[in-house]
């Protein structure tokens, strides 16, 4: 029995060209704004047209693959004995197939050659394009639909040579603008905070400006782009930042947080002194083990710890519609990195009116960054900025 709401105004649009484009197409949809919904239209679409079904769902991560295998069945009506979770089950007959990228890779081109009018969804699409990822796409499909909040890739051309030749052209995009206009995602404020870098910090930061400047100069961009990665580092790494997310977290008392850090050291240290001073805080990243990475989320989720602190593990296909303040310690260059951070607090739920962004930034690269989403963002959120004394 399926269980499904009825389609928003822009799911309606998308849908339809998908369907127009031959029922292939990537979707930008902002986190948040309701692309599984839309996918399952599509899926409710392709069961009515094909009688040799093959249904395959590929995840960058298997936390997102266990949340597609409850929305399946929750929201599909689909049984348990239909799904197969590759590689824990294997079998090619069933007509729902869940597989993470890195199994893709080698088990898709198999299924696709027993099932060549298979549909195949790509979530978090703009994870598919590296030389590795695009081995599962060797295979045409004739049915496809890549879903992310942003396709372009920062680094390479692979939206070009890999994902649209694999999922079809970008067909719609729905931005957080368009989102909150439409009321889907909750209200929000944006509150900018620099963190002055330290005087070592500011040297090395200073020493690698030059030394980019140089390499351009020289005309070697692979050099300046390397040195350009370091000197972003220094800046977020820097020191201030860890303090600077403890003080915030203080005077947010009550509110349900999220810290994120792109470092693991910096997020264990924001951890450890929240944790010694007594506060309501767990940790979740990629090096600690999985059952008890698994628990924290579990509790978080349940309202058990009021704080979390993650690098890039909480990124994508994580739902926690009650947290209401994000703290980013380490502000990313990358847009698409921005908007899934912002949508992990932008869901609406009843127990908050609205949602708080704080972005702490240390260099005038970080602010012109801000600046231009604050301009973007101008009569959705409002924008106001601080700053950090030194120490």
């Amino acid at each position: 029995m399926q269980n499904l709401p009825s389609l928003r105004e822009w799911q309606k649009s998308a849908y339809e060209k998908w369907l127009k484009n031959n029922s292939k197409g990537i979707a930008e949809v902002a986190t948040a704004g309701g692309k599984t919904r839309f996918a399952l239209e599509c899926v409710k679409h392709y069961q009515s047209k094909v009688s040799n079904q093959c249904i395959v769902i590929i995840t960058p991560t298997t936390a997102l693959a266990d949340q597609w295998n409850l929305t399946l069945i929750s929201d599909l009506g689909v049984s348990e004995s239909e799904i197969a979770i590759w590689p824990e089950s294997n079998d090619i007959n069933r007509k729902f197939h869940i597989m993470v990228i890195n199994t893709a890779r080698v088990k898709l081109p198999k299924l696709i050659e027993k099932y060549p009018e298979a549909f195949v969804i790509g979530d978090e699409v703009h994870r598919y394009a590296s030389a590795e990822n695009s081995k599962a796409f060797i295979k045409q499909f004739k049915f496809s639909l890549g879903l992310t909040a942003t396709a372009k890739r920062d680094f390479d051309d692979g939206l070009q040579m890999v994902l649209i030749p694999a999922f079809g052209k970008i067909i719609y995009e729905y931005t957080i603008i368009d989102a909150r206009k439409d009321e889907i995602i909750s209200p929000f404020e944006l509150i900018n905070i620099e963190v002055p870098l330290l005087e070592d910090e500011q040297r090395e930061y200073d020493k690698l400006s030059k030394s980019i400047a140089r390499a351009l100069g020289e005309g070697n961009e692979d050099k300046a782009k390397l040195l350009s990665m370091r000197r972003a580092n220094v800046a977020k790494n820097s020191e201030m930042r860890v303090p600077s997310a403890v003080e915030v977290t203080k005077k947010e008392e009550g509110k349900k947080i999220l810290i994120f850090h792109e470092s693991i050291e910096k997020a264990e240290q924001i951890y450890s002194i929240l944790s010694n001073q007594g506060f309501s805080v767990g940790i979740y990243h990629s090096e600690i083990y999985g059952p008890v990475r698994r628990e924290t989320l579990y509790r978080y989720k349940k309202g058990m710890i009021r704080i979390l602190i993650s690098c890039r593990a909480l990124d994508e296909g994580v739902d926690i519609p009650d947290a209401n303040i994000a703290i980013i310690a380490a502000y990313t260059s990358s847009l698409r990195q921005r908007v899934q951070r912002l949508g992990r607090v932008l869901r609406k739920h009843d127990s908050k009116d609205y949602a708080t962004i704080y972005t702490f930034y240390s260099t005038d690269k970080e602010r012109a960054q801000l600046v231009e989403e604050m301009d973007r963002l101008e009569g959705v959120a409002k924008t106001s900025w601080k700053k950090v004394r030194n120490r």
